[in-house]
């Protein structure tokens, strides 16, 4: 007999996934090209990050990693006819999670800290990482990538990416410290395709050709 439920049981995935980051531009002021393909991004034998083209990994978070994409929309009403047409007013991205591996390195990207600094005459490897109050935030590229149960490769890859806000560190009995940060991704201006301009999610999941139906919502949220 055949199933009502038109389905396909590899299109469902889910799991944890890895949070990236690259500078944007070369330590001389020279700009890093966007990744053409998840290979850019790591190395997809070994699966170690492209450090060779910037990439860096956050390594261990906790509760996942949130990616937020949102739009708000302006509704003209007529005299006549309410609701006559929706204009779009905003998109809003964000990327957040809580990065498990404290370091210093993490933490001057995660809650926008300045330069890290070896200390004269101190402990052996003893450094400090200075934390203040910022005019400008820095710009990063920002990239979840994960490997579902079936072995496919996914990568989201944003273009440009800031802190948005931050959250509270706990050193307690018994606790994990977190370091908690939310990135808001803004669209670049320089890439012609609107539908092109914040972020490109790659996989090499088989294409197929779906016959469920779907409805428009004007907020999604997904968690790896």
């Amino acid at each position: 007999m055949a199933s009502f439920f038109q389905a396909d049981r590899d299109q469902v995935i889910g799991g944890a996934a890895r949070f990236l980051w690259q500078e944007t531009s070369t330590e001389h002021g020279g700009a890093v090209s966007f990744p053409s393909k998840i290979d850019d991004v790591i190395n997809v034998v070994s699966y170690k990050a492209r450090q060779e083209n910037g990439w860096r990994d956050f390594g261990q978070t906790s509760d996942g990693i949130t990616v937020t994409r949102n739009l708000s929309l302006t509704t003209w009403d007529t005299d006549q006819v309410p609701e006559v047409y929706e204009a779009v007013d905003r998109w809003t991205h964000l990327l957040a999670s809580n990065i498990a591996e404290v370091t210093l390195d993490n933490m001057k990207v995660a809650w926008q800290g300045g330069t890290i600094a070896n200390v004269a005459g101190g402990l052996a490897d003893e450094r400090y990482l200075p934390l203040g109050i910022p005019t400008t935030l820095t710009e990063r590229r920002l990239a979840v990538v994960f490997k579902d149960h079936h072995g496919y490769l996914w990568a989201w890859i944003f273009r440009r990416a800031a802190l948005n806000t931050v959250g509270d560190t706990v050193y307690n009995r018994g606790a994990m410290q977190l370091l908690p940060a939310t990135f808001k991704l803004y669209p670049d201006p320089d890439i012609d395709d609107e539908n092109d301009q914040v972020c490109r999610v790659h996989t090499n999941q088989p294409a197929t050709t779906s016959t469920s139906t779907s409805t428009t919502s004007t907020s999604t949220t997904t968690t790896v």
